[in-house]
């Protein structure tokens, strides 16, 4: 729901004030969300003797930073460039002495034994990469229908919605249908081959293609498959953890979706850029329709690496997940084989 609404009032802010109303706007949703919470939610008692991580979350913090600033560095600088490769590096240290300082910290951001079950390992990576491609669907469609079949801000922020629809379909089918018979070690894989396959359907779109005919078909079946992935990915990310290390979980799975989302736009924007330019400079004098089919050419790949990365998660959320059903899994009574 909120994804829909968002999408349609991000159309009308655009349209009819300025694209940065909606970066405003979340000042008032923050401040309506920081008002509820003062209002409405009670303390809990206090840990005696927790504190707070603060050289890890200071490394983990300057990690992700690093590893988004380092793609999106080389879309201007390129991928040999020493700034890209130096911001990269970074990212390996820092992200690997975040890992080290959790197995020596007294109280650890991220205790490490959240990560050494199977299942929710899978799901975890399989929400980072799902994020990852998702992406490419909205920020490159999002230019595709504004730029080349010069849709206004609303109508592409209704154009969006059959990918919201379907994503309520797949959620409501993984969540009531599918568990009766199939176990995330198939459905979540399903999902992902569902959203790589329309994905690469979306490669072939043109300077003159149909909506009806070709986008509204793939957004609503990628939606489907990741409506088949987020149920039972979710559940299991957060199933069987201790009481004390919910908190964590769960912060875990919004922390991995957004650090997906991120890494998404930064990776796939510089791919799709960098496409782009080799196209133009092995097609002679750059003339307008040279630079829309250099564009469309960018905007295709993008969708065909996006397609390689939800691929990719299928095959290792099939490796990784252990058979069984969602309720097996979640209770730790897991069948021997599928």
């Amino acid at each position: 729901m909120g994804a829909a609404i968002g999408l349609l009032a991000g159309g009308l802010l655009t349209e009819h004030l300025s694209w940065r109303w909606t970066l405003y706007v979340n000042l008032a949703l923050a401040a309506l969300t920081i008002a509820g919470t003062l209002l409405v939610v009670r303390p809990g008692p206090r840990t005696r003797g927790q504190r707070v991580d603060v050289t890890g979350t200071i490394l983990a913090s300057a990690g992700l930073f690093a590893v988004v600033f380092g793609f999106s560095r080389a879309q201007i600088d390129g991928w040999s460039a020493a700034p890209t490769w130096a911001t990269l590096t970074a990212t390996a240290v820092l992200l690997a002495t975040f890992g080290w300082r959790q197995t020596r910290a007294a109280h650890r951001l991220l205790p490490l034994r959240i990560l050494t079950d199977r299942n929710r390992a899978a799901s975890l990576l399989g929400l980072l990469l799902v994020n990852v491609g998702i992406f490419a669907v909205f920020l490159f469609l999002t230019y595709y229908l504004q730029q080349t079949l010069h849709y206004t801000p609303v109508q592409t922020g209704l154009a969006f919605l059959p990918i919201i629809g379907g994503t309520f379909a797949g959620s409501a089918l993984a969540l009531s249908v599918l568990p009766r018979f199939a176990r995330p070690k198939i459905t979540v894989p399903a999902g992902m081959f569902l959203a790589a396959g329309n994905l690469l359907w979306l490669t072939v779109l043109g300077a003159g293609s149909s909506y009806p005919a070709i986008i509204l078909p793939a957004l609503t079946l990628v939606g489907i498959g990741s409506g088949l992935i987020f149920p039972a990915a979710t559940n299991l990310a957060t199933a069987r953890v201790d009481t004390a290390d919910s908190g964590i979980a769960g912060a875990l799975v919004n922390t991995t979706q957004q650090i997906g989302g991120s890494i998404g736009i930064a990776l796939l924007s510089t791919l799709s850029a960098s496409a782009a330019t080799n196209y133009l400079a092995s097609h002679g004098q750059p003339t307008a329709t040279v630079i829309q089919n250099a564009t469309l050419h960018g905007y295709s790949v993008a969708y065909a690496i996006a397609a390689g990365i939800f691929t990719a998660g299928a095959a290792l959320t099939a490796i990784l997940y252990r058979p069984g059903t969602p309720k097996e899994l979640a209770s730790g009574n897991q069948a021997v084989a599928i």
